[in-house]
Order: structure tokens, then C-alpha cells, then sequence
């Protein structure tokens, strides 16, 4: 990972030259601050050479102003420990810049399941038989930190840019793709941000940038504001080394966005001429939305791995969508079970993801993991892959039977226990149908099916 060393103690806004001229309306009234982060650090991290940012910047800017921009980014260059990263192989944010190895999405699966049977060795380890069993499963998947496994989803380049091929020419990037209307308040806050790079600092410009862009009207200024407000938070990783999650989730919502707007045309997200004339010849319209939804949803989860602060309908905090979404883009089965194994855990077990401050009870839900035929359609067609994914499947449910026994005995209550009656009668089928189903699980299950029914519903 690059370390940057920022030299912005002496940070004078305005008063700086390269920063005016990032602040300054071109000729087509577009400043370079519209649509990247506040002082460009994502053009300097990624090593945007001098005749990519010209070219790029030559269609706003006068030559006094072009050469004030490019001294500013290489200026901050100058202060890095390493070498920038390739904007063209490493992705912001995935594990070891790169997808895993395999040209399908089934052989990248495959190689993140050999991932998880390595770091998870109790999961991927005889059958889960105890409680103990199952508690020290729950705390090794737990400490798996997200940002550091590798995926085999290829999550999107920070910029895309037609001049490199006509793949290329999408809007499934992190740059916004058309300017926001920013002014003197934006600024101020900015300047605060940059002067301090707190995370209550960037929480304050995220909520100065909303109150200032809104909605949008049109799709096309919604997504370029969810975009930035995606670059704040990622810029803020490269500053500190922190991520943030800011209010909303922007990486969730991008993959909402990506989601709702699948199948339309040019025409319906309002793109406007110049940027319809940049995309001409590459992806379809309907490809690059739907190349936004499985890597945004995989990072919008990463950052909030309980969805707790996902705001809408219960269908997308229940991780139903991302779920599809993995069988449909993918498919990719290892990646949906480690998900979804990961997120109800974080439920019931990690405090600090908790929006309310009273403890919450374990709650199996495995959403269409189980419902619909998805887990047995998609599984891995060769040996001895396929083995080993069911043999993970059937740990994750005896782990989560265990967890919720033992919830329900010591309290007494359980979340919605009729469906969590139809799940525990869904794996119990899968145990049998798939993988033999010992004596214990059978013993586990009538014993977690009778405390269910016997248990009060915690509101």
C-alpha cells in the first residue's frame, strides 16, 4: 500500500495558486474540484501521467490554468513514499489490487473458496458437532477483514476514459461524469477538511456537499453526486488510512443505482450529449449499470458488513438484491455464502455495528441463499470443488443452528421465530438432500425447532 506524506500543515485554501486554478471554472464553466476530490489526491495516488492529465484537462482549462493543475498534482507527487499505483490494473480498494486469478467468474469463485478454507480453518475443518465448535468458527469468520481478502469481483477502475480503448468507455468508474454545482460553502468546508483531515471533518463536508447538490435532477446528476461522496470516503482512506462510513452507505446506494436503472436507455438517465458521445462504442448502456451494481454492493457491505445503516426497503438490507446479484453477475457462490454467513453475524455478535444501543440477538436469515433453488444450481459443477462448498454451506448452517440454540435457551426470544422455523427447516433439508445429515444435526435441529416454537418474539 503507498503511504502518502501530506504536507498540509501550511494548507492555505484559496491563497494557493494550483488550488485556484483547481477551483477555477474552465472555458465550458467546469472546474477540475467539480467532479474530483477536494485537493485531486486520487490523480496523484494513481499516477496519472502529464499527457493523460493535458489531454483531459485541455478541453476546460486555458494553458496558464493547464499548467497551474498539472504543477499542483505533481507537486503533491513529489511527497510520496513509493511509487504511484497503475490507474489501469489497480483498483481502488480491492484486496491486492487486483481480482483474483481466472478468466470466468466460476474459476475466480473457486479460488476465493481455496481462500476461505485457508483462512477459516474450523469452517472449512470437520463438522461443526458443539457449541464451542460453533463459537470459534463465529470468531474466526469475524476477524476476517474485508478489506484484505481477495475477491474474485473485479471492483471498478478509479477512472475509465474511452482514449484507452473503447471497453473502457463507461461510467462504471469512481470519477464523477458530469460537474456539481459547487461554490463558496463547499469550499470552506473543504478547506476545514483539508486543514484537519478528521473524520468528523470529512462527515461535515459530506453533509455540506448534500444540503449544496441534493438529489439531483435528473439520474445522471444523482449518481455524479453518489459518486463523489464515494471519492470523499475513499479519498480520506488514501489521506489517513481510514475508511469511513458516511451517512447512507454512497458505496451501497451507487449499487442501488446500478440496480433500479438496469434496462434503461441514454434517454432515461438524461445522460447529457457530450458524455453520451464519450461512451459511444463501448459497453452498452445497460452493461456499464449493471457492471456498478456487484462490485459497489460487495464494498457498500465490506464497509458496513451488518447492513444496520442501510436505509429503504427491507428487501436490500436483508442483502436479498446483493444476493441475486451475486447468482446473476457471477455466478459466484463461495463469495454469496461467505457473505451472507458473514452478515448475519455481524448482526447478532459485533456491537459496533449495532444502530441500536440495546444487544441484538442472533437471527438466522440466509435469504436467497436458501429460498429458490440458487444454493444447489450454482454450486460448483467439478470435484473436488463442489464437495468442498457444500461441506462449507453445511458447517455455516450447523454453526448458525448452534448460535441460535443457544440465543434461545439462555433468553428465551428470538427474532421472528416462524421464519426462522422455515429456515431451520430449509438447511435441515439441504443436510439431507446434499450432505449426509449425521445424528447431531438431526438432534440439533428438532431441539432448535422445538425452543422456537416455544420462544417469545423480541420485537
Amino acid at each position: 500500500m503507498i503511504a502518502l506524506l501530506l504536507g498540509l500543515a501550511g494548507f492555505s485554501g484559496l491563497a494557493s495558486p494550483g488550488v485556484s486554478a483547481w477551483r477555477t471554472p474552465g472555458r465550458d464553466g467546469k472546474a477540475c474540484s467539480s467532479c474530483h476530490s477536494p485537493d485531486g489526491i486520487e490523480l496523484v495516488w494513481y499516477g496519472f501521467d502529464e499527457a493523460n492529465l493535458t489531454r483531459r484537462a485541455s478541453a476546460h482549462l486555458t494553458s496558464a490554468e493547464l499548467s497551474a493543475v498539472v504543477g499542483f498534482v505533481f507537486n503533491q507527487r513529489s511527497q510520496l513514499k513509493d511509487a504511484p499505483l497503475n490507474a489501469q490494473t489497480d483498483r481502488p480498494l480491492q484486496p491486492g489490487g487486483q481480482p483474483l486469478p481466472g478468466p470466468t467468474a466460476e474459476q475466480r469463485d473457486v479460488e476465493f473458496q481455496q481462500r476461505l478454507a485457508r483462512e477459516i480453518p474450523v469452517w472449512s475443518g470437520p463438522d461443526i458437532e458443539s457449541l464451542s465448535m460453533a463459537i470459534k468458527a463465529r470468531d474466526q469468520i469475524l476477524n476476517v477483514d474485508l478489506f484484505k481478502l481477495p475477491i474474485g469481483i473485479a471492483l471498478n477502475r478509479i477512472s475509465e476514459d474511452g482514449f484507452h480503448g473503447k471497453e473502457h468507455a463507461t461510467i462504471a468508474h469512481w470519477i464523477p461524469d458530469v460537474s456539481l454545482p459547487f461554490g463558496p460553502t463547499v469550499y470552506r468546508a473543504q478547506d476545514e477538511y483539508l486543514s484537519d483531515p478528521t473524520d468528523a471533518n470529512l462527515r461535515h463536508l459530506d453533509e455540506v456537499v448534500n444540503q449544496t447538490v441534493g438529489e439531483g435532477n435528473d439520474p445522471t446528476e444523482r449518481l455524479a453526486r453518489i459518486k463523489y461522496r464515494s471519492l470523499l470516503t475513499l479519498q480520506h482512506q488514501m489521506r489517513t488510512g481510514r475508511l469511513v462510513l458516511l451517512k447512507q452507505n454512497p458505496f451501497w446506494e451507487m449499487a442501488e443505482f446500478g440496480r433500479l436503472y438496469a434496462g434503461n436507455s441514454v434517454s432515461d438517465l438524461a445522460v447529457p450529449p457530450e458524455l453520451e458521445a464519450r461512451k459511444q462504442g463501448g459497453p452498452t448502456t445497460d452493461q456499464q449499470l449493471k457492471d456498478l451494481r456487484l462490485p459497489w454492493y460487495w464494498l457498500g457491505w465490506a464497509l458496513d458488513p451488518g447492513l444496520q445503516r442501510i436505509y429503504g426497503v427491507r428487501q436490500t438490507s436483508r442483502a436479498d438484491y446483493f444476493t441475486k446479484t451475486l447468482w446473476s453477475d457471477g455466478p459466484y457462490p463461495a463469495h454469496a455464502l461467505f457473505m451472507i454467513t458473514r452478515k448475519q453475524l455481524e448482526q447478532g455478535f459485533n456491537p459496533q455495528m449495532w444502530v441500536l444501543k440495546s444487544p441484538q440477538r442472533f437471527e438466522i436469515q440466509y435469504s436467497f441463499l436458501l429460498l429458490g433453488n440458487g444454493l444447489t444450481t450454482h454450486e460448483p459443477v467439478l470435484e473436488p470443488s463442489r464437495s468442498e462448498f457444500r461441506h462449507l454451506a453445511a458447517n455455516s448452517f450447523r454453526m448458525s443452528m448452534w448460535l441460535l440454540l443457544d440465543s434461545v435457551t439462555r433468553s428465551g426470544r428470538a427474532y421472528r421465530p416462524e421464519s426462522q422455523l422455515l429456515q431451520v427447516k430449509l438447511m435441515s433439508e439441504y443436510l439431507r438432500q446434499i450432505h449426509q445429515m449425521t445424528r447431531t444435526d438431526q438432534t440439533l435441529a428438532d431441539r432448535l425447532t422445538a425452543n422456537l416454537k416455544k420462544a417469545g418474539r423480541e420485537l
